[in-house]
Parts: C-alpha cells; sequence; structure tokens
C-alpha cells in the first residue's frame, strides 16, 4: 500500500483498533516492522443474526451490542504485519507473532486468522505452517495484456 492508501485505511479502522492489538517494532528509533491484529467481527454480526427486512440500522445497533457491551469474541484477525527488508531474517517477526499472541491470550482471544497473504509470499506462509496453522485459501493475481 502506498502512504495515501495507508492512511485512508487508518481512518476507516480506527474504530475497530484495540491498541494492545498493534505491535511496533523499533531499532535506534528507526521503525523496523509493524503489525496490526483486529477483532473478527464475524462474530458479533452472526449474533446480530441479520435477516432479509431487518432494517440496517437495527442490525448495526445489535451488531454494535454484541461487540462492545457484551463481546464474546475469541477470533482474532492478524490484518497486516510487515518487516521492513533490512530487519528481515533477523527475527522481528517472530517477536511480533509472539507479542500479538501475549496480548491476544490475555484478552481471551483463542483463535486467529492470518489472512490475505499472496502465494509466494513464502516467509509469511512458512511461519504460519511453523507456528501450527494452516494454509487452507490461495491468493494470487493474474496478468493479461489487454
Amino acid at each position: 500500500m502506498n502512504d495515501a492508501e495507508f492512511d485512508h485505511l487508518g481512518k476507516n479502522l480506527r474504530q475497530m483498533v484495540d491498541p494492545d492489538l498493534v505491535i511496533l517494532v523499533e531499532h535506534e528509533g528507526q521503525m523496523a516492522g509493524f503489525g496490526l491484529s483486529l477483532p473478527d467481527l464475524n462474530q458479533p454480526l452472526h449474533r446480530a443474526y441479520p435477516r432479509p427486512g431487518t432494517p440496517e440500522a437495527w442490525t448495526m445497533v445489535k451488531m454494535a451490542w454484541h461487540w462492545k457491551v457484551r463481546p464474546k469474541l475469541d477470533w482474532l484477525r492478524v490484518f497486516a504485519l510487515g518487516v521492513l527488508p533490512e530487519f528481515r531474517g533477523q527475527g522481528v517477526d517472530a517477536l511480533m507473532y509472539v507479542e500479538t499472541a501475549r496480548a491476544a491470550f490475555r484478552k481471551g482471544y483463542k483463535w486467529a486468522e492470518m489472512s490475505w497473504i499472496l502465494e509466494n509470499n513464502m516467509m509469511m506462509n512458512r511461519a504460519i505452517q511453523f507456528l501450527g496453522g494452516q494454509v487452507y485459501k490461495t491468493y494470487r493475481f493474474y496478468q493479461k495484456s489487454l
């Protein structure tokens, strides 16, 4: 993502972000890595049980209730995780995985999904498998000249 896309995404995600689940790694004052995990909002949405014909506003009120007032969230979504090239291969990603897991367990999360990882991102796919996860979807880009 470029800076403008990242800023736009940040503004839209602000209400969902739990600061305890944002991991920043610095080395001598320079950003080395960044991790952002979010609660999986599919759980409160499922509990809100939207049906055809139900006013959207009512579904949103019920979803907010199940998310903020009576949360029973045990799924976490590792939304973004990145390490600058000059810090790769030094364990920065492992540090972020461990710290994310510690924060998530303290908050009652039991499961995590690391998604939107491209098929050719070997480091992330290998890390998922090393941590006991499994790759269950494949994302790939195709290109064709028009």
